[in-house]
This record gives C-alpha cells, structure tokens and sequence, in this order.
C-alpha cells in the first residue's frame, strides 16, 4: 500500500505515488475513495511506473477525484492520514506461523 503524492482528477492517465515500489506493466491497483462516497475508487491496470520519480501511468483514465499530497495529514487530523490510499492487488503476502 502507497498513498497519493498528489491530487489526482477524473480524466487522468497519471497519478504520483511513492518511488521506489514493485510495481510493473500489467500490475493492479485500486485507488481508493477521498470523499464520503463509497463507491468513489479506482481500479486499473499499470501502464509504466518509474520507479526514481514515483510516477504511475494508467492503461485507462480515473472516472473519480483522489485526494493527495507529499506529506501526512495525521497531525493536522488526530492521527489520520487523509491522503488516497493506492493498493497494489496484483501482489499477495503468505505469512506463516
């Protein structure tokens, strides 16, 4: 999981998330909703991603606004962090114990 780095409109092929990130042609995100609307989310397919700048390119435009900046929230909101959240589905983690 990622945040957005900065705001992200309906219409748009580009989003910025952290760099540094496993992520490749093909790949799954979701990004999820900023607002009160539920159903508000993204789900897409990853274009190309660099990962030194952090810059995602989607196969297909958002239908929905997402809500980000460079820096945390949580001082400013009593601990939470109100930045889009950016899921990476095409991974999973098996932890065993």
């Amino acid at each position: 999981m990622t945040r957005l780095l900065k705001p992200a409109n309906a219409g748009d092929l580009e989003i910025l998330i952290e760099p540094d990130l496993d992520l490749y042609k093909g790949d799954r995100i979701a990004i999820l909703s900023s607002s009160y609307a539920e159903g508000a989310s993204d789900d897409r397919m990853v274009k190309d991603y660099n990962y030194k700048t952090g810059l995602l390119k989607l196969e297909v435009s958002l239908l929905y606004y997402h809500w980000g900046q460079k820096v945390s929230t949580a001082k400013e909101y009593n601990g939470v962090d109100m930045r889009s959240e950016v899921l990476i589905l095409s991974r999973s983690i098996k932890i065993q114990g």
